[in-house]
């Protein structure tokens, strides 16, 4: 394997030199591909010019001056996409020219095709989207129109009553239902409460009845003595007792 050669100053006879590259990218060329296509334009553009411009004007297309430069190319240039070098041989200069521009039409022809796919999957994703939005649509319309202020679920809810001394025991809570429309009362089916206020102690207790206990007329209630009854005497006790 030859080695780089080098002129009586210590430079070598080939260069690396640099060339402005386009910033125009061709149409189809996004995303991910940028980055390979300009490192595939600059390698192209860069053996182009050791054939044509070094070997071609300076030095002669000799055998010899042709392995110098890939010795040179090999110490000093840059590698492939895939980051082997170049392989020898009498024509590799022009086979990796050749093989640069393959590569870039390959990547612009995927890349195109790339955004080709891309377009249809939107496309057929959005197409996909619209019949589930109107068939959900449809379907809560449909539901929705069964529904009427009478079918409405209750809401039943303990309505307070003030804890003063005029309460009597047969004084039951009452549940109110509500609906969209209207709210009617209804007696609690199952309990009522009643609320008794102790005098004495000062205390509200509370006091379940059931359902089917008999109400009290206000006349009967009024005959009746408030508070404890009273308890007999030891004397009248006694008097029992004999």
């Amino acid at each position: 394997m030859a080695k780089p050669a080098y002129d009586g100053n210590g430079k070598p006879l080939f260069v690396i030199p640099y060339i402005p590259i386009q910033r125009e990218l061709p149409e189809g060329i996004t995303g991910a591909s940028i980055p390979k296509f300009y490192y595939l334009l600059r390698l192209y553009y860069l053996l182009d010019h050791l054939w044509n411009a070094q070997l071609g004007a300076l030095y002669p297309r000799s055998p010899e001056n042709i392995a110098l430069a890939h010795a040179f190319w090999t110490e000093h240039g840059p590698r492939t996409w895939e980051g082997k070098r170049f392989e020898f041989s009498e024509n590799w200069i022009t086979d990796s020219i050749l093989r640069m521009k393959k590569d870039l039409e390959e990547e612009l022809r995927i890349s195109r095709l790339r955004e080709l796919v891309i377009a249809k999957r939107k496309e057929k994703a959005a197409a996909t989207i619209i019949p589930w939005q109107s068939k959900l649509e449809a379907r809560f319309l449909k539901n929705s129109r069964g529904i009427e202020p009478e079918t409405a679920p209750a809401i039943h809810c303990r309505v307070p009553r003030s804890c003063n001394t005029q309460s009597r025991p047969d004084d039951s809570a009452r549940t109110v239902t509500l609906t969209e429309n209207k709210v009617t009362p209804a007696v609690a089916q199952e309990k009522e409460a009643a609320i008794v206020v102790d005098k004495r102690n000062k205390r509200v207790r509370k006091v379940s009845l059931p359902a089917t206990a008999p109400r009290r007329s206000k006349r009967v209630c009024a005959q009746q003595p408030k508070g404890r009854p009273k308890q007999p005497s030891r004397v009248e006790r006694l008097k029992v007792r004999r």
